[in-house]
């Protein structure tokens, strides 16, 4: 198994990391970004030169010994690409990878145990 600097390796490889990898939502998460130099323009640019489809919205983090992004695309296809075309390509120097935001079950148009459409008009409903 491949350690990723700064994450746990469960969001790589874990059980978790498998529904991850299906967005179902347009913003995703951008795991593995070693370089300290590394800019939003560059990742933004990097993504849109592999897919065709740039992010719309990036952001890149910082703290607690690791660097991430999120990435917002136009629609969910253009997500959904993303993830197909660029996770596990080099970006300077290192594996990305790309998942959808565990935190954006909210924005999901359905519960995807259930397929039941969620009520989403109110911020932290899941059902």
């Amino acid at each position: 198994m491949e350690w990723v600097r700064g994450h746990e390796e469960d969001l790589i490889n874990g059980p978790e990391a498998e529904g991850l990898k299906q967005a179902r939502t347009n913003r995703l998460i951008a795991l593995n970004i070693c370089d300290e130099e590394a800019t939003w323009t560059d990742l933004k640019d990097f993504i849109g030169c592999i897919t065709q489809a740039a992010p719309t919205y990036v952001n890149i983090y910082q703290g607690h010994g690791k660097k991430w992004a999120v990435l917002e695309f136009q629609t969910l296809r253009h997500a959904q690409l993303a993830i197909q075309l660029v996770n596990g390509q080099l970006f300077r120097g290192s594996t990305l990878y790309l998942r959808q935001d565990r935190e954006d079950r909210t924005l999901e148009a359905s519960c995807k145990c259930c397929c039941e459409p969620r009520n989403n008009t109110v911020v932290g409903e899941w059902w």
